[in-house]
């Protein structure tokens, strides 16, 4: 299970050091030499960190917190990653394109989409536009729960998975589940790495921070979404 993350972690420079970083009620982030990263938190706080958080640590030691089973630590790692991921600059081996929306940029309006543990601001509008049902750990009114997917997974066209199944650790049996599918990751969360092709995920996208400073100062008074976004872009990989 852990060689995703662990091919995540493993392309982390070791010289790169940690600025600050940040937990709030929503989101974490994390500015290093490199880079900044953000990610949604997922309150479960059910052991201690194991990670020692020290001032000037390097940004790979705090991107390890990802495969803490503390999903709050387990955030912060994945902050640590997108601070290294989640940037810019003209890479080797693929291109970058902006687009408006994560999931309507990404997924076919014809398509019956399985949405999984994604955190989606306009939910409702989606519903009302797509042909799409919810598998979710903590269900809402209408949703499956998401142990249902790999018995109802054959039912869709496009499976749009939410970057929270990194922090739970869930993502290598919905992605194992839905190898036959067409599928999508793209959210605030997601670290813009080919790694995700790798475990047969088709398409991948992710968010870059251009205002760092506002975007921390938000987060650390815990803004919701509507504004954090405007700190930045989202992106997917082509």
């Amino acid at each position: 299970m852990w060689k995703l993350y662990d091919n995540l972690i493993e392309n982390i420079q070791k010289d790169i050091k940690i600025n600050d970083l940040v937990i709030g009620t929503e989101f974490a982030m994390v500015i290093s030499d490199s880079g900044a990263g953000i990610s949604r938190v997922l309150n479960d706080k059910r052991f201690p960190f194991e990670n020692k958080i020290k001032p000037n640590m390097k940004l790979k030691d705090l991107a390890k917190s990802i495969k803490s089973w503390n999903f709050v630590e387990a955030s912060l790692g994945l902050a640590a990653i997108n601070a290294f991921y989640n940037k810019k600059q003209p890479q080797d081996y693929f291109k970058l394109e902006k687009i408006k929306h994560p999931f309507v940029s990404t997924i076919d309006p014809d398509d019956r989409v399985a949405v999984v543990d994604a955190v989606l601001e306009n939910k409702e509008n989606i519903q009302k536009s797509y042909d799409a049902d919810f598998f979710n750990r903590k269900m809402e009114d209408g949703d499956y729960i998401i142990t249902a997917f790999e018995y109802l997974v054959d039912e869709y066209d496009s499976i749009y998975l939410g970057s929270n199944l990194i922090i739970n650790k869930h993502i290598m049996k919905i992605t194992s589940d839905s190898t036959s599918k067409k599928s999508v990751l793209c959210d605030i969360s997601t670290p813009l790495s080919l790694d995700f092709k790798k475990v047969g995920i088709d398409e991948i996208g992710g968010f870059i921070i251009d205002d760092i400073d506002k975007c921390f100062e938000l987060v650390k008074i815990s803004a919701p979404y509507r504004d954090i976004q405007k700190t930045g872009s989202m992106f997917k990989i082509i």
